[in-house]
């Protein structure tokens, strides 16, 4: 019932845009009798003004995105977070699981993806595989593994190669006080297709001390602004960043706007259990927001996906993302978030 619950919620509170890479919906019989799918002002609708059903919307049929693909179809990255809840050996050697996360980054360019928790890249190769079955080509970056307890995870980024060259990749080192417990994983990434490159960084932040590790980030982007030589910086991944661990409208160094700007909102629900938690977050730098086409939000897989397995099996977290174009004015638009 919870999981009903929830989906009626999203339905409700939310606005339903769903975005994909390659390939698009099939929108056959969503507008019977209303003209067919159309893109309005930015907007998939029937051609006589009438609203998708759910159903429709559900299956991601959203035109305008594809149009914008076939007319340019080189003219945005979509940078996407998930934390795939203890991503290791008994995950990957679910089939149903593993196809399921391969379906979800192939929706993505680059995924920075938290909490992978073995020790011989069993985990991730498996995904390589698996998306490989699907026909598409990424290659992958990970990180050493970390942690102050006994329970050690890595970091890694999953990226389009047709797409995306990774160049300079480094896990950050703290000097003096030892404030974070997962040291980040940093990654430069060029465009193949254009003049735009930017620097990730992935980020898991340890629930006991949210506060302390967010207020150090800022000097994290600092750090790779000086050793990358880069403007255009993200941080991403699992902030722990809302509920009971933060206060997500406590004024920090973080939410300067004069340098920063949060994609993910606050009201956001980045959880697959019932609890409403914006935990996974997405913050650029005023830079590259200049490149930020003003859609971001949480991918709902379980939505989306008639799963085979609970959507639990997969992760306790959904995806968020964010799409960036080379060819966007400096005047963003608050109102054209796309949110779930």
């Amino acid at each position: 019932m919870a999981l009903i619950s929830k989906r009626a919620s999203i339905f409700f509170i939310f606005t339903i845009v769903l975005i994909t890479t390659h390939a698009y919906a099939d929108c056959r019989g969503c507008c019977n009798g209303h003209g067919g799918t159309v893109c309005i002002n930015g907007t998939t609708k029937c051609a006589d003004g009438t609203e998708l059903s759910d159903t429709c919307s559900n299956k991601g049929c959203d035109v305008c995105d594809e149009q914008e693909s076939t007319n340019n179809p080189k003219t945005t990255i979509k940078i996407a977070s998930f934390n795939i809840q203890i991503f290791g050996k008994n995950k990957a050697s679910e089939p149903n699981v593993i196809k399921t996360l391969a379906k979800i980054i192939a929706r993505f360019d680059v995924v920075a993806i938290q909490e992978i928790r073995e020790k011989t890249n069993m985990a991730v190769t498996a995904l390589e595989s698996a998306l490989e079955a699907l026909g598409e080509n990424y290659d992958y970056v990970i990180g050493p593994r970390l942690g102050k307890s006994n329970t050690k995870e890595q970091y890694a980024f999953f990226y389009r190669a047709s797409v995306l060259r990774a160049g300079e990749t480094y896990t950050y080192k703290e000097s003096g006080a030892d404030y974070i417990h997962r040291e980040p994983l940093i990654t430069q990434f060029f465009s193949k297709k254009s003049t735009f490159d930017f620097v990730l960084i992935n980020v898991h932040v340890d629930p006991d001390d949210v506060d302390q590790e967010i207020a150090f980030f800022p000097e994290i982007v600092a750090d790779a602004q000086k050793r990358l030589g880069e403007e255009d910086i993200m941080i991403m991944g699992d902030f722990n960043a809302d509920c009971g661990y933060f206060d997500e409208d406590k004024q920090i160094k973080l939410r300067d706007e004069r340098k920063f700007k949060w994609l993910i909102a606050n009201q956001l629900d980045s959880t697959v259990a019932k609890d409403s938690c914006a935990y996974d977050r997405m913050i650029v730098t005023r830079s590259m927001a200049k490149k930020f086409t003003g859609k971001a939000g949480v991918f709902p897989f379980d939505i989306v996906y008639d799963l085979d397995v609970e959507p639990k099996e997969i992760s306790d977290h959904y995806p968020v993302y964010a799409v960036f174009s080379y060819n966007v004015a400096d005047t963003l638009s608050q109102s054209r978030f796309v949110v779930y």
